[in-house]
């Protein structure tokens, strides 16, 4: 039994692979991150060194000079050298090293700047980076592999001709990714506000991170987010358990991506995304590659040689220089790398983007208006309780705890549902839904207390023949105070057909003219103002 558990442990890390998965992560996770890192290094001053307002992390955590911050210039450079090292990665040049450098001043930077730089993709990213630094993820399609003069696999070689590598740091990166979603799955089922699609729904109605009008779409329909929130928390509970091969593997694969593709669209993320589904290449195995490869060497015969070259062959490619050896190329990286931070240096320095070195006044804060600086050194103001109301809807039916419909009209022995949806956090609120007929006079009211763990509140009405036919208001009250109103209509049940829930040949009904005869008070119902 120990023998055949270590050898499915050796099956399993050190089956030997030519590293195509690997390759194809490095190409696509450092395209990645230069999204967010181009942007930002116009700001590397302001938001990684001393010279501007550097947040770093080990701060928040009781440990002030932990790792010394840079100053201006420095920062320049290393975001200089963090871009150069990301570049380098993607078209393999001196692969291990770039992903060493670019893991360790990810991972830095990222601390430097915890308000706007460490996300949660800075975290994946720098373990996938420092995994790949420890991998042969340049051994084929890269300029590694040409120096070392290493057939090329695609299109004209077989992979046979290929050196294999042990599979375990591929292996690794699918553990990584196998241990995040699993992870996810338990912190969201210990969350109630996801699993009611609270927190979702909340989530599509910002834009705090970019634009999202799909999310803002779907936001009318909550019913649907509950079910999204469970897919997904169905999803990642399985996927430790089924991405590793066969329909399985690809399935979740499937559902993994269109689930990246969801938060783009949904909730505005970009990079996230993007880096997850880069990392996804490296579930792809060689005997799956070389399946592509096969497919795309039989289209490459047959259309792109007939409509770019005219049938004539492509040409083979050309071995190295002899001046170009692995040797040579370490030293030809750094000096690289040294041009192009001088480069960025004297860039920054002739951008001068807070006019510190250039002729003239330097920028100076700008002097805000009296009235909004009292505004905002003053105490915290009382929130109001209409503020507090973010939806008040009335409906017929209910799925998975949420108002499936919206209704405004009713008929005799219909119940009517009234869902009440407050902003969290709030205190424990008196909530009051009171129904007053067309002359506002109140004909029925009702009341619960909504816990501060709660942020909806659902009401019902049985809308039976005691309430004649016409106009009513469904009249919102939060601590006696009145936020909001509803205009519903209440109609005659239809001829030759019984209520829900009724026997058509029972008991005779009081009819709503019966309803008019009879005297009632309703003034006593009224509550003081």
């Amino acid at each position: 039994m120990k023998r055949m558990l270590r050898e499915r442990w050796n099956r399993f890390f050190f089956t030997e692979e030519v590293p195509y998965g690997l390759a194809l992560v490095r190409m696509c996770l450092p395209l990645a991150l230069l999204i967010p890192l181009i942007p930002r290094w116009p700001h590397a001053r302001e938001l990684f060194s001393t010279d501007g307002a550097a947040a770093p992390l080990w701060e928040s955590f009781g440990f002030p000079g932990l790792l010394p911050i840079p100053s201006g210039p420095l920062a320049v450079a290393l975001c200089t050298l963090l871009g150069w090292s990301l570049v380098a990665l993607a078209i393999g040049w001196r692969s291990r090293t770039a992903a060493a450098i670019a893991a360790l001043l990810t991972a830095y930077l990222g601390m430097l700047d915890m308000l706007g730089s460490l996300t949660k993709y800075t975290c994946i990213a720098t373990h996938v980076l420092l995994l790949l630094a420890l991998s042969p993820c340049g051994a084929v399609w890269s300029v590694d592999a040409w120096l070392c003069r290493s057939p090329a696999p695609w299109p004209q070689a077989p992979a046979g001709r290929q050196r294999r590598y042990a599979l375990w740091p591929q292996r690794l990166i699918q553990w990584l990714f196998a241990i995040i979603y699993f992870a996810a799955a338990m912190t969201k089922l210990q969350t109630p506000f996801f699993v009611t699609g609270d927190q979702l729904y909340f989530w599509l109605l910002t834009n705090v991170n970019f634009a999202n009008p799909l999310g803002e779409w779907l936001s009318l329909y909550p019913p649907m987010l509950v079910v999204m929130g469970l897919i997904t928390i169905v999803w990642e509970i399985l996927f430790p358990f089924l991405c590793w091969r066969g329909i399985s593997k690809w399935c979740m694969l499937t559902i993994g991506a269109a689930f990246h593709v969801m938060t783009a669209l949904m909730l505005g993320l970009i990079v996230f995304p993007l880096v997850c589904l880069a990392c996804y290449w490296a579930f792809v195995t060689e005997a799956e590659m070389q399946r592509l490869l096969v497919w795309v060497r039989r289209l490459n015969r047959r259309w792109f040689r007939r409509a770019v070259r005219g049938g004539r062959p492509l040409p083979v490619s050309a071995p190295p220089p002899a001046w170009a050896s692995p040797q040579a190329s370490a030293v030809t990286f750094a000096a690289a790398a040294a041009v192009l931070i001088g480069l960025g240096l004297e860039l920054e320095h002739w951008l001068d983007p807070y006019q510190a070195r250039r002729g003239g006044a330097p920028h100076t804060p700008p002097v805000i208006a009296p009235e909004l600086a009292r505004r905002m050194l003053s105490g915290t103001e009382r929130i109001q309780v209409r503020d507090k109301v973010f939806g008040f809807d009335v409906g017929s039916r209910t799925l998975g705890g949420l108002l499936a419909d919206s209704k405004a009209e009713f008929r005799h022995g219909q119940r009517a549902i009234i869902e009440c949806t407050v902003v969290p956090p709030h205190e424990d609120l008196w909530l009051e839904v009171n129904l007053h007929d067309a002359r506002n006079r109140l004909i029925e009211r009702t009341g619960q207390v909504m816990t501060r763990e709660r942020i909806r509140s659902h009401f019902f009405f049985e809308m039976s023949e005691r309430y004649p036919a016409g106009e009513y208001e469904l009249v919102l009250l939060i601590e006696g105070q009145e936020v909001s109103r509803r205009r519903i209509a209440i109609r005659e049940q239809r001829p030759g057909s019984a209520p829900p829930g009724s026997d058509a040949a029972g008991p005779p009904r009081v009819s709503s003219r019966d309803f008019d005869s009879i005297p009632r008070d309703v003034t006593s119902f009224r509550r003081d103002s």
